[in-house]
């Protein structure tokens, strides 16, 4: 009798531990064909594993959600020449969220951005608003290894300058520009990578509060002496929302978690309903109106043709003015400049958007302001391209980039890429500079 127990006990750990399996591997099965149900196509360990780490290690803010993605910043401060400027006192902020730490300048890079040209390097700027940051970022990689095989650029090596700050739409980038120019700074190529704020934060952020549309976006904001406290309310509701969102996506990212279907499309459903959230959150701080009468200081000039869809032709004359300015001033200090209007999903035929990316990237409400301002803004900023090339600007219309690419590249409904899309970007940006050489 004795040897029976053994036996016994053994077969009911064994048969305990099939049922186990069992019951796993059938929850697993059944995540697997609800995951599919409800997202529109099948479960991928690849594009899950992107889609957490995107939120949980990198947690893009900026640029976007309708205010979406920024509401007025509490890491920027007023900048004498170039409207706000990312601040130092966020550190443990900004390096969390953008892997970089703000220097001494107010840009987010390790490094000054006053660089000394050599015959061994080639330092190339780059400039924008938070995509042209994270193509910097995201896609350094494979625009340094593009670079480097070119024979023409054999020896030297390549030092990328951050110079984009999320927000920064025309003329931003042209005063932060002149200003590291005026301090001595030195470059080889810049890189101007824009399009989206220019076409929508006038229209969709600054005209609802009375702003003159080419200030900077959240400048009655940043400006005003008392804030509203609705706004600092609605603010750090935002902050709670995302890092919220940044703190389940880190809990699911652990490597025992990321295998499993079931625990994977909990944390889809959940996401979900944050992101849900966020958006109607920025949705409706964009709409707020913090003063009935806003000084000049905030208020700004008058211009004509500001009303209705005629606000457009402005937005893309001003946009391609400063441009060419950029150019010109590129030009006098022997810099080569490259100009290029990034894609976005809300450009028709910009890209085929499948049901799980529709989900995650395009907004539901078709009065959303950046639909709108894409739809509205691209073309005109598109027909600029004749007079931009007149100009002597090198420029690139990247629309259709990601035109052929199926797979899910956009993680926000503002205008940010994943990996992915950030490294097709970049291969094409790489050809352009090679193109110079």
């Amino acid at each position: 009798m004795s040897g029976a127990n053994p036996r016994r006990r053994r077969r009911r750990i064994l048969f305990a531990a099939i049922l186990t399996v069992s019951v796993v591997a059938a929850l697993e099965l059944g995540s697997f064909l609800l995951f599919w149900a409800v997202e529109g196509e099948m479960f991928s360990y690849s594009r899950q594993r992107e889609a957490v780490r995107h939120l949980a290690d990198l947690h893009s803010d900026d640029e976007g959600k309708s205010e979406p993605k920024q509401p007025p910043r509490l890491e920027v401060e007023i900048h004498p020449y170039t409207g706000f400027i990312n601040t130092p006192r966020a550190n443990d902020v900004v390096k969390r969220r953008y892997g970089h730490p703000v220097n001494g300048f107010g840009f987010i890079d390790s490094a000054s951005p006053l660089r000394k040209l050599s015959a061994d390097t080639l330092v190339i700027g780059v400039m924008g608003g938070s995509v042209a940051y994270w193509f910097s970022l995201l896609g350094e990689h494979p625009f340094m290894a593009e670079l480097q095989r070119a024979p023409a650029l054999k020896g030297k090596r390549v030092v990328l300058v951050r110079m984009a700050v999320p927000g920064f739409k025309q003329p931003q980038q042209l005063m932060a520009l002149n200003w590291v120019l005026s301090l001595g700074g030195q470059f080889d190529v810049i890189l101007n990578i824009d399009g989206f704020n220019e076409a929508t934060l006038p229209v969709g952020e600054c005209r609802p509060r009375g702003v003159f549309p080419f200030f900077p976006r959240a400048w009655d904001h940043l400006i005003q002496q008392t804030p509203d406290i609705s706004v600092l309310l609605m603010a750090g509701e935002m902050m709670y929302l995302r890092n919220q969102q940044r703190d389940l996506a880190q809990a699911f990212a652990h490597p025992i978690v990321q295998y499993s279907v079931t625990l994977q499309f909990i944390w889809s459903l959940r996401n979900r309903s944050q992101q849900h959230d966020i958006d109607e959150n920025t949705l409706a701080l964009t709409k707020l109106r913090t003063a009935k009468e806003l000084p000049f200081a905030v208020r700004g000039p008058e211009l004509e043709n500001l009303d209705g869809d005629g606000i457009y032709d402005t937005i893309a004359q001003q946009w391609a003015r400063s441009s060419i300015q950029m150019r010109s001033l590129c030009h006098a200090y022997g810099i080569r400049y490259l100009h290029f209007l990034q894609p976005n999903q809300y450009d028709p035929d910009a890209k085929p958007i499948g049901s799980k990316e529709r989900a995650v990237a395009i907004h539901a409400d078709p009065n959303y302001p950046y639909r709108i301002g894409v739809e509205k803004g691209y073309p005109k900023l598109s027909a600029k391209a004749d007079e931009l090339r007149a100009n002597g600007v090198v420029f690139h219309d990247l629309r259709r980039v990601f035109a052929v690419v199926e797979e899910q590249l956009y993680v926000d409904t503002c205008c940010h890429f994943n990996h992915r899309g950030n490294t097709i970007l970049a291969k094409r940006i790489a050809a352009a500079v090679l193109a110079l050489y």
